[in-house]
């Protein structure tokens, strides 16, 4: 007898590999996004600059972010992490 729980069980093992693709895939475009500011970011932050005193220095070059949007503190610690 078929219960509907093997249906269940292969639902989720495929939602689980759809996000672990997901994931993976943004991660990968974070990693391009950052590569090419990366380098300045770990200079000024070997330099002392906090993560707020770095986007600043961004946003006064007039370094896009890879949306357009405006450089933060986090979006910083992002770019070391990714970079790193």
């Amino acid at each position: 007898m078929r219960t509907s729980l093997g249906k269940h069980n292969n639902f989720l093992l495929w939602h689980a590999k759809a996000i672990s693709a997901g994931i993976a895939i943004g991660r990968a475009k974070a990693m391009a996004n950052a590569a090419p500011v990366g380098p300045s970011v770990q200079e000024l932050r070997s330099a002392g600059y906090s993560f707020s005193a770095i986007a600043n220095e961004l946003k006064a070059c007039r370094i896009p972010t890879a949306r357009g949007g405006k450089w933060c503190a986090a979006q910083v610690q992002r770019i070391l992490r990714w970079t790193t």
